[in-house]
């Protein structure tokens, strides 16, 4: 069997503030998206408040092409 992985990359990312302009939506409207499952989210350096959220473009499409 063969084990795949998906490897991200900063490039593949954006941050809250970004995809929130890029979707034209509040980053408040962007957390309460990851919140709802709606956009999946990435969190780089710590727990909770701590570290930063960042969004996979694959995320952003997903949301456009909907």
């Amino acid at each position: 069997m063969t084990k795949q992985t998906t490897e991200i990359t900063r490039k593949d990312l954006l941050t809250i503030q970004d995809a929130a302009r890029v979707l034209g939506i509040s980053e408040r409207t962007a957390f309460t998206y990851i919140k709802q499952g709606k956009l999946k989210a990435v969190r780089i350096g710590g727990l909770k408040k701590a570290g930063r959220v960042l969004i996979p473009k694959g995320e952003i499409v997903k949301i456009l092409t909907a």
